[in-house]
């Protein structure tokens, strides 16, 4: 039986895919250049400029990397040393927990709700220890997509200056929320630090991501991505700023809210009398499963892979919704119920 993934969360290619192409092919051909210089680390201003509109940033509290796995090391790399305690949620994104296991950061685990991370529970942790700060997906959680509300954003915020912590905003999954509250760097500018990566919004071969950090980090950020990346991609960049200013990054964004609207509403019916937790424009879910339950057939990620706590992990998968076809992604989410149900 073939495996059907549904593991990945990349947004599978859209109808305006191949015309997207196209205009990448001819940015290339009208500019040959792109594919054979350089770009300061930093970029240009003429790119700082383009993504400072489109995110409402200063464009001198900008900065670029290929990916927002690149820019989260880049971050720990730049402003904590290993034996640092960095707050994070429980259940959270596993891609952070593997980068601080790797420079041997520590995560301290705080408990939350269904508005996100629960001040009086982070500020009793930095009670109890020396926190460097917080790390965040605040707009879409992955795996548990949650939102926090802009009411429990500034409070965490007051948490925050109370113990003079730092805050990572990872929004990679930004784009797929409709009506996203203020950002925790147009909230607290002093001491955020906000990732964005193009790449889900547009498709994995593009290795694009924006970052917003305090004008006083920027050189030592600086530094960092030069010694994780060297550089942000002289091909692929110009031409992303080009759908940044054009508006059609923004049309981009709707289709891909529109397609996941599809498929939460396939997976709502198909997973009907199951217990999982989603928003409908998510590209994600997550799915509480009997113990040491695995699937057959189908590819999900066990809920152990986010856990940063200290007890049980959690009885569930993520289980994506974006990475294969429509007609492959419902036979996969078929038997997922089936298995279920028989179990």
């Amino acid at each position: 039986m073939e495996t059907i993934d549904l593991i990945h969360n990349y947004p599978l290619p859209s109808n305006s895919t191949p015309e997207l192409l196209e205009s990448l092919a001819l940015k290339i051909k009208s500019d040959p250049a792109l594919s054979i210089s350089y770009i300061p680390v930093e970029g240009l201003p003429s790119h700082r400029e383009v993504a400072g509109r489109w995110l409402d940033v200063p464009p001198s509290r900008l900065g670029f990397g290929v990916s927002g796995h690149q820019l989260l090391t880049s971050l720990v790399l730049a402003f904590t040393k290993p034996g640092d305690a960095i707050a994070c949620e429980e259940i959270t994104y596993n891609g952070w927990l593997n980068i601080t296991r790797h420079t041997q950061r520590k995560n301290v685990p705080v408990k939350s709700d269904e508005q996100g991370m629960l001040p009086a529970s982070l500020d009793e942790a930095a009670k109890n220890q020396k926190l460097w700060g917080i790390f965040l997906m605040p707009s879409l959680h992955n795996p548990l997509c949650r939102i926090i509300p802009l009411e429990r954003r500034l409070a965490l915020i007051e948490v925050a200056k109370k113990h003079d912590l730092w805050i990572i905003d990872d929004d990679a999954y930004r784009f797929l929320n409709p009506s996203p509250p203020k950002s925790f760097a147009h909230l607290h500018p002093e001491k955020s630090f906000w990732i964005q990566s193009v790449t889900k919004p547009l498709f994995p071969g593009i290795k694009t991501a924006l970052i917003a950090a305090p004008e006083a980090c920027m050189p030592a950020l600086t530094e960092a991505l030069r010694a994780t990346g060297h550089q942000p991609s002289p091909l692929t960049l110009p031409w992303v700023l080009d759908l940044l200013s054009s508006g059609k990054m923004d049309q981009i964004i709707l289709d891909k809210q529109n397609e996941a609207r599809k498929r939460q509403a396939i997976a709502s019916e198909i997973l009907k009398g199951l217990e999982f937790q989603t928003i409908p424009s998510s590209f994600h879910l997550w799915l509480k499963v009997p113990e040491s339950w695995s699937p057959q057939g189908v590819g999900i990620v066990p809920g152990i892979r986010y856990f940063a706590g200290e007890n049980t992990p959690p009885s569930a998968v993520r289980v994506a919704l974006a990475g294969e076809t429509l007609p492959k992604m419902e036979e996969g989410l078929k038997r997922i119920a089936t298995q279920l149900f028989l179990k």
